[in-house]
């Protein structure tokens, strides 16, 4: 029999190049994996953080509608309290047919509009804050200064609204009579409606009532205006495919109108306001390139006027722009207490 030759082993140093050689691939091929896995992970936290932004979303259009419902009570009132203030209350007339009755005395600061801003959105992302990318950062920021700066503000007031008005009750159950009698009869004494008239300490909850209203007011429009300039800038760089003005039943302004009031205007025989058309939007180009320093910038400083209806534009938190009829504009506070003339200086 013929002995089988054995084959014959690899030089040690050919064995070895070998081995590291499959170690390498080994090495590369997990390391591939680890790549792919955290590329899969990441892509995961981010789909699930535009979900949250989504959600932030959804809750600021509620929020919206909220805030404008709000704001249309606590003008009224306002409005309301400005007649109270100006009238001869010894002659108003019994009938709530009137702009100011007796009738009206009695609710003039018994209510309030509810007011409940949503913040899960915003909690659910500050609770995986350490699982989003920093490419959010600066989005992060602005829901930061939205909720933890403006929101306490907003429920600040609030508060104090509501306190005030539980203390006023209390004060009438405490000190008239006629409170009582009221419950038991259904009809009211002509004593309550002197309290309404001519108390002074009346007037004195009426003037703290109307500056909490006013007072939430102005941040609730503050408050609405950033939110919805935010949902655009969200829907806009994450290419949601929302359509944030149709949600919110917004109309644009049209050409013809952007058109008639571009141009330099003079407020107050001082400040020049120049206006301009840019994507279809108005926008006061004012304080392009001018650096603005002091305490309320954000809150104030001017750019994208979103269209209210009516020729009427937001300008800022305390102001609307307005276009009348002759080409002139009429810059006035959203209360409708102040109005100044615009007048033309070039129409280039």
């Amino acid at each position: 029999m013929e002995n089988k030759r054995s084959k014959p082993a690899l030089p040690a140093g050919r064995y070895f190049k070998y081995a590291i050689g499959e170690i390498v691939l080994v090495v590369i091929g997990i390391l591939i994996a680890l790549q792919v896995n955290n590329w899969n992970e990441k892509q995961a936290q981010d789909d699930k953080t535009i979900a949250i932004f989504n959600q932030i979303i959804d809750e600021m259009i509620i929020d919206v509608r909220v805030i404008q419902n709000a704001n249309e009570f606590f003008i009224y009132k306002d409005s309301l309290i400005d007649v109270y203030r100006k009238t001869d209350l010894k002659s108003i007339p019994k009938s709530s047919d009137s702009v100011l009755s007796e009738d009206h005395l009695v609710d003039l600061i018994r209510t309030f509009a509810p007011i409940e801003l949503h913040d899960r959105g915003f909690n659910l992302l500050t609770d995986h804050i350490d699982q989003v990318d920093k490419k959010y950062e600066k989005y992060v920021d602005e829901l930061v200064y939205l909720y933890q700066d403006k929101k306490p503000l907003i429920d600040l007031y609030y508060d104090r609204l509501k306190t005030i008005l539980y203390e006023h009750r209390m004060y009438k159950i405490k000190n008239f009579a006629w409170y009582s009698r009221m419950n038991k009869t259904n009809k009211r004494d002509q004593e309550e409606y002197e309290y309404y008239k001519f108390n002074p300490i009346y007037k004195n909850y009426v003037r703290f009532y109307n500056d909490m209203i006013y007072n939430l007011a102005i941040n609730l429009r503050n408050f609405e205006d950033l939110t919805i300039k935010f949902s655009r800038q969200l829907n806009h760089d994450f290419k949601l495919g929302r359509d944030i003005d149709k949600e919110l039943d917004f109309k644009n302004p049209s050409k013809e109108l952007l058109q008639s009031i571009s141009g330099n205007y003079l407020i107050r025989d001082k400040d020049t306001l120049s206006f301009i058309e840019k994507n279809g939007q108005l926008y006061e180009s004012t304080l392009d390139n001018q650096q603005i320093v002091y305490v309320f910038e954000r809150m104030i400083k001017v750019g994208e006027l979103r269209y209210l209806g009516d020729s009427i534009f937001y300008r800022n938190y305390k102001e609307n722009l307005k276009v009348n009829k002759d080409g002139s504009l009429t810059v006035f506070s959203f209360t409708n207490t102040r109005e100044d003339k615009l007048k033309l200086l070039n129409n280039d």
